[in-house]
C-alpha cells in the first residue's frame, strides 16, 4: 500500500459506495479474496502467507501465489463491514476516516487472528501517514508500527509497515533509523521490494547529506533509461538531485532532461517526474525562476499524477514566495491543502507568518 493523497470527505464517501458491491460478495461466498494491481481478483481460501507472497486456493482447487508487490489488498471471510470501508479509505489516502471506521470495531468480539492483525496494521499505518504529514505525533506513531513488525514477521503487510516506518523516520530527520528500516525491508522482501527499499534508503542517505552512498544505491536500481519503470525513474530523479547537491549541476541537469526526453507522450507520471527533477536541480543551483517554470509544467500539463502534482504544488508554494508572488504561493498552498492534505508534501507548505 503506497501513500496516497487524501481526497475530500465527499469523494471518500463516493469511493466507499462505489466499491461496496465489490466487497459484498466476499461475505456472501464465505471466501477470502486477494485484490491485485490491475483489477484482477482471486477468491478462495488463503492457505499460506509470508513477507514475500500470499497463496490462495481458488474455487477450482488450484493454489495460486500472489507476490506481495502485486497485492492491493487481502479481504478475509467474515470481516466486519467497517474494516472493508476503512481499508478503502486508507487506500484512497483518507487516513482520518479510516481511523474513525476502525474505532467502531469491537476487536474483542473477533476471533479470527488475521482480521485482528489487519485492524492493528491499518490503525498503525494510518496514524503513521498522518504523522508524516504533520497531523500527529511522530513518537506516538512509531511504536505501533514497530510492534506490528515485531509481532507479524511473516505477514504480507510487513513490507507496507516497514515502508511507512522508514518514511515517517525520514520525514522527522531520523535518517539513520530510516535507512535501518529500509534495510530490514530489503532483507525480508522480494526482488522488486528490494529495489524499492534501495531507492528509499538512497533518498534517506541523500537527506542526511551522504550523496556518494546515495548515488551508489540509486545506480543499482537505475540500470537503464526505462522511463516506464517507476522505480528506475525515481532512482534517476534521486540521483540527479544528489549530483546537484554534490556540486555536479551539469550532470544533474542532463539526467533531468533525459527523464523528460525518454518519457512517452501519454505517460503523465513519467513526464511530470522529469520536470519535477529539473525543478529540484534548478533549486539546488539557485535558479529559482527556472525551477518555478519546471514545476509549472507539472502543475499545468501533467496534474493527473497525484504524487508528482502534490510535490509540484508544495515546491511552488515555497518558490512563489521567494520571487515575490504571494498570491500565487497562497493559491498553490490552498490547492495542495484541498487535494493532498494527508501527504508529506502538505507538511512542507505551511504558510509563513
Amino acid at each position: 500500500m503506497n501513500p496516497s493523497p487524501i481526497p475530500t470527505r465527499r469523494k471518500i464517501a463516493r469511493l466507499a459506495v462505489a466499491f461496496a458491491a465489490a466487497y459484498a460478495p466476499v461475505a456472501a461466498l464465505g471466501a477470502d479474496r486477494i485484490r491485485l494491481e490491475g483489477g484482477e481478483s482471486i477468491s478462495g481460501r488463503i492457505v499460506d502467507e509470508s513477507a514475500q507472497a500470499v497463496s490462495i486456493e481458488d474455487i477450482d482447487g488450484r493454489v495460486r501465489k500472489a507476490p506481495v508487490e502485486r497485492i492491493r489488498s487481502v479481504l478475509f471471510d467474515g470481516e466486519p463491514a467497517s474494516l472493508a470501508q476503512a481499508r478503502l479509505n486508507a487506500e484512497a489516502g483518507g487516513y482520518e476516516t479510516a481511523l474513525e471506521k476502525l474505532a467502531d470495531i469491537d476487536v474483542s468480539t473477533i476471533s479470527d487472528e488475521r482480521i485482528r492483525d489487519e485492524i492493528a496494521f491499518l490503525k498503525a499505518y494510518s496514524a503513521a501517514r498522518l504523522a508524516e504529514a504533520g497531523q500527529g505525533a511522530e513518537a506516538e506513531a512509531v511504536k505501533p508500527l514497530l510492534e506490528f513488525v515485531r509481532d507479524n514477521p511473516a505477514s504480507w503487510r510487513t513490507a507496507d509497515a516497514l515502508t511507512a516506518l522508514g518514511d515517517l523516520l525520514a520525514s522527522a530527520g531520523r535518517y539513520d533509523q530510516a535507512v535501518q528500516a529500509y534495510g530490514r525491508l530489503a532483507r525480508d522482501g522480494s526482488s522488486e521490494i528490494k529495489r524499492r527499499a534501495a531507492v528509499l534508503a538512497a533518498e534517506a542517505l541523500a537527506g542526511k547529506g551522504d550523496h556518494d552512498r546515495a548515488i551508489e544505491l540509486f545506480d543499482r536500481v537505475a540500470q537503464s533509461d526505462d522511463a516506464a519503470d517507476p522505480l528506475a525513474r525515481r532512482a534517476l530523479a534521486g540521483k540527479a538531485q544528489a549530483l546537484a547537491a554534490a556540486g555536479e549541476p551539469e550532470a544533474a541537469l542532463e539526467l533531468g532532461r533525459r527523464l523528460v526526453r525518454n518519457a512517452q507522450p501519454a505517460d503523465a507520471a513519467a513526464r511530470a517526474a522529469g520536470y519535477n527533477t529539473l525543478g529540484r536541480v534548478y533549486e539546488a543551483t539557485d535558479r529559482t525562476t527556472d525551477a518555478v517554470l519546471a514545476y509549472l509544467h507539472t502543475d499545468l500539463l501533467f496534474a493527473d499524477d497525484p504524487d508528482t502534482h502534490a510535490e509540484a504544488l508544495a515546491r511552488l508554494a515555497e518558490l512563489f514566495g521567494k520571487i515575490g508572488k504571494p498570491d500565487a504561493a497562497d493559491d498553490a498552498r490552498e490547492r495542495l491543502r484541498r487535494g493532498y492534505a494527508s501527504t508529506r508534501w502538505a507538511r512542507r507548505a505551511v504558510r509563513p507568518n
